[in-house]
């Protein structure tokens, strides 16, 4: 160990510098790292510790205290501090989907060890990684070892943290997640590959979607950063992935009108939920939260003010709309009114059917019980009725995209379709809807000429 002028230096390899510090009778290590491909002298090194000494002192003076803490640890604290201020569970739960692949490959490391160098190196690897981690599709020996082992599909519930349903859909032969799959495993003490098939997914995350990891990174190290935990936020000086411009898809007017024709041949409940999905162009939570008491029958208007979630740590829960916006009325054609009293109709029939088993919820669209739907039942349905009828990427967020391309290509303006969209600001619509207002703008030339020159 090398003792210098107000610090001592210990050398940890060819590249690495530990510098320690006392002050006021604490003492504080930091480490000088040699940069990457960069030859430098005995003498050239020694004056880059002498710097990076004298600026670490400096910090120290002004508050900075370096603190040993893991970064995963760290952004469970930050996580906890977003949710106690308020942030909605929906966003809580996205956050920590996020960081079961950041954690892997920073989460073990110090605060102070990550460089903006480290953060590109992770942003590279989410570009690299899988979109999903695939699928698992059970071997006809589960049922044998839960058949053996005298284990009901509820029972092996109480076993394992997953949905009833999940395990119903193991059984039956289709997709469940592979983390799902390990828990099943587990439970029977078992080796997953024992009694599924694990199939991988080859499709790479999507620019944007390493853009939200490479954020969240962002907003934990800005939060260590005020904490003085760290000496900057390394993220701010990595080289941020852009989230690419990605264009909104939607139906065009005959795919819609192909699609209300279908829907005859579908139940009630699913005729009312789609078309819903169409008039109101409201998000599937929206749909799914709606209630009888919200519809203004007189003036033919629907009041959108509640979000019906799923997530697998609280199941199906209520919410307010998305923002602050979110919450509006919505006007109603005289087809949706009568097709909206047909199905309150049928469903105090289906109430009165199921007795003392029927548990009322309120809400407009539920299980067979009363209780209220999950709401990514939504979306498997629009899958399993975009097969049936031939129809390309079939899901509910592409009926509130065509909801929002019909009103701009009929001229709709922008702050007005930013309320019915439920858009806290105009901004937000022009961002995703921006293509299609081009070609609404590119029509413009001919809508003039058939008006002054046609009949020329």
């Amino acid at each position: 160990m090398a003792i210098q002028k107000g610090y001592t230096v210990r050398k940890r390899n060819e590249t690495s510098y530990e510098i320690r510090i006392s002050l006021n009778g604490e003492k504080f290590y930091t480490t000088y790292h040699v940069p990457d491909g960069k030859k430098m002298s005995s003498s050239k090194i020694e004056q880059e510790i002498a710097k990076c000494a004298i600026n670490f002192k400096d910090e120290l003076k002004q508050g900075f205290r370096p603190k040993k803490c893991k970064f995963s640890e760290y952004a469970d604290y930050v996580i906890e501090i977003m949710r106690v201020n308020g942030a909605k569970r929906s966003t809580i739960c996205g956050y920590r989907k996020l960081l079961e692949r950041i954690n892997p490959l920073i989460g073990n490391m110090e605060l102070s060890e990550i460089t903006p160098q480290i953060l590109n190196h992770t942003y590279q690897k989410l570009e690299k990684s899988p979109k999903k981690q695939g699928n698992a599709v059970c071997k006809p020996l589960l049922k044998e070892v839960m058949k053996e082992l005298s284990i009901t599909q509820k029972s092996l519930r109480d076993k394992v943290d997953i949905a009833v349903n999940t395990i119903a859909n193991a059984c039956a032969g289709k997709p469940i997640s592979v983390d799902s799959a390990n828990k099943i495993a587990t439970a029977l003490k078992m080796q997953t590959d024992e009694l599924f098939d694990v199939h991988i997914s080859e499709e790479k995350l999507s620019p944007k979607t390493v853009s939200h990891h490479a954020k969240l990174i962002g907003v934990i190290l800005s939060q260590a950063e005020k904490e003085m935990l760290v000496k900057y936020n390394a993220y701010t000086r990595s080289q941020i992935p852009k989230a690419g411009s990605h264009e909104a898809d939607y139906f065009e007017t005959d795919e819609i009108i192909y699609i209300l024709k279908c829907l005859q041949n579908e139940p009630l409940k699913w005729q009312v939920i789609i078309h819903l999905l169409i008039i109101l162009g409201g998000r599937r939570g929206e749909i799914a939260g709606l209630r009888f008491d919200k519809i203004d029958w007189e003036n033919k208007q629907i009041r959108l003010d509640t979000n019906l979630l799923y997530n697998a740590e609280d199941g199906v829960y209520t919410d307010t709309t998305k923002s602050t916006s979110g919450t509006r009325y919505m006007p109603l054609p005289e087809q949706t009114i009568q097709l909206l009293k047909r199905y309150k109709k049928w469903y105090f029939e289906l109430r009165i059917a199921n007795g003392d088993r029927w548990e009322e919820s309120g809400f407009m669209f539920v299980q067979d019980n009363g209780k209220p739907m999950n709401p990514t039942s939504i979306t498997s349905y629009c899958r399993k009725f975009g097969i049936k009828y031939n129809i390309d990427h079939c899901h509910p967020h592409k009926f509130r995209h065509s909801y929002a391309s019909t009103l701009i290509v009929n001229h709709m303006d922008d702050v007005s379709l930013a309320k019915s969209l439920g858009h806290s600001r105009a901004s937000t619509t022009k961002n995703l809807y921006g293509h299609v207002m081009d070609r609404a703008q590119e029509r413009s030339a001919s809508i003039i000429a058939d008006a002054y020159f046609k009949q020329a």
